[in-house]
């Protein structure tokens, strides 16, 4: 089953690998989190292969939401030069992992966000991909759901890709 934490202030991590839970159809995740008024830091594991997200907040009425920061948006990666760039909440650390679906299976590494939000990695080599998806660990020491995968030609890319290429009229 799921990893359910019901208490306040907890770190998890690094290095646990959090895998295989749930059955399908399951909305359970990896790390599920309810009823906390203060979320707990979740740094550098290994989370994959879970039925639902690979971390969940439930809804609690006790939680402080506005404590819990946004999933980060990668923007645009580079997977053979080890580039990601996105946006997050301002001075936010960032942890970035490869996934071949969702979560997390190898941590990549992580970076300091700007005051605006945004943040470029670079690993210094090559990641593992397919996919990336990234969390955000708050300036209140909360730590993010993971982001949506993201493949390394995003929309985001294409357009940018498309407007470089057209001349004026």
């Amino acid at each position: 089953g799921a990893n359910k934490i019901n208490s306040v202030k907890n770190i998890i991590g690094p290095d646990n690998v959090i895998a295989n839970n749930g059955k399908e159809g399951d909305n359970i995740g990896g790390v599920v989190i309810e009823s906390v008024k203060v979320a707990p830091i979740i740094t550098a594991n290994l989370i994959y292969n879970n039925a639902g997200s690979g971390i969940s907040y439930f809804d609690a009425p006790d939680a402080d939401w506005d404590s819990i920061p946004d999933s980060p948006l990668i923007l645009y990666f580079e997977l053979e030069t080890g580039i990601v760039t996105g946006q997050t909440c301002a001075n936010c650390q960032v942890e970035i992992f490869s996934t071949d679906s969702q979560g997390g299976e190898v941590f990549e590494g992580k970076v300091a966000a700007d005051r605006l939000g945004g943040f470029k990695f670079n690993k210094g080599g090559a990641l593992t991909g397919p996919f990336l998806t990234a969390t955000a660990l708050s300036v209140a020491k909360n730590t993010s759901e993971f982001s949506m995968a993201a493949s390394e030609r995003s929309d985001f890319r294409i357009a940018l890709d498309s407007i470089a290429d057209k001349t004026p009229d």
